[in-house]
């Protein structure tokens, strides 16, 4: 996971000043879904809540969904770490 906080950001929720976030998810579209992001919700803002007191009515939380074949680390995808697991997957089992 990487996080990058702007403390130079200007975030203004109506005419409350005060501190707020926006905080934007980037995950493989299988891991993003309203369930998942309806419980990754409440566990995130509670816990920025508990950290930094800002409460769930003063953050913004995007999930943005991104296909195996656009997210890459090490020189491959992930489309082609997963279809290289599972060859090896495969070349493991028995027949």
């Amino acid at each position: 996971m990487l996080v990058t906080i702007d403390q130079n950001a200007h975030l203004l929720f109506g005419n409350i000043s005060g501190s707020a976030y926006l905080l934007k998810i980037t995950a493989l579209s299988s891991l993003i879904g309203p369930l998942t992001n309806l419980r990754n919700t409440g566990i995130i803002q509670s816990t920025i809540q508990e950290m930094f007191d800002i409460g769930p009515d003063r953050g913004v939380v995007i999930y943005t969904p991104v296909s195996e074949d656009n997210l890459a680390t090490n020189g491959m995808t992930t489309r082609s770490e997963i279809d290289r697991l599972e060859r090896s997957d495969s070349s493991n089992s028995p027949s």
